[in-house]
């Protein structure tokens, strides 16, 4: 297959695969046995640590450049003048709801909440195992579809 170090472009496949964790453990056991166990323990701990890390970032960045566009935006659309007053009196009012909803959204403790809600969630996910009980199965299920919901809603 394509994981393997025997040339650069299925090198960059296999890192990319060990850094997504799909199948890492595997690509692990075959480096052990061409090398030697410490060194390739060492190597896929930082590839993994580092790698998740940089990813991370590169995905926050984009999304933050997202947002910053999005704002950009919206503050330009806030400072144009009204082409006439013909215009004027056919634009929608805000709705009490809408007004509440943007209040919220906007708050610390909403940003709060749904940065505890990330960090809770990703505390579920990395609890997941080979071996689980029944019941620690559901609870991370249960747990796993509230923060899934959240964040839904959040949409």
């Amino acid at each position: 297959g394509f994981t393997n170090y025997d040339n650069f472009m299925f090198a960059f496949v296999t890192t990319f695969q060990v850094v997504t964790l799909e199948g890492w453990s595997d690509i692990m056991a075959r480096v052990i046995d061409a090398w030697s166990t410490a060194p390739t323990v060492i190597a896929f701990v930082l590839l993994i640590v580092l790698g998740g890390i940089i990813s991370l970032n590169i995905v926050l960045a984009v999304i933050s450049g997202s947002l910053d566009k999005i704002e950009h935006e919206m503050a330009e659309e806030e400072t144009e003048p009204v082409a006439s007053n013909t215009t004027k009196n056919h634009l929608p009012k805000e709705s009490a709801f809408r007004r509440k909803t943007q209040e919220i959204v906007g708050s610390s403790a909403y940003t709060r909440f749904i940065l505890a809600t990330i960090l809770f969630n990703t505390i579920l996910l990395s609890c997941d195992h080979y071996g689980i009980s029944p019941g620690f199965k559901m609870a991370l299920d249960t747990g796993n579809f509230i923060t899934t919901t959240v964040f839904f809603i959040d949409m």
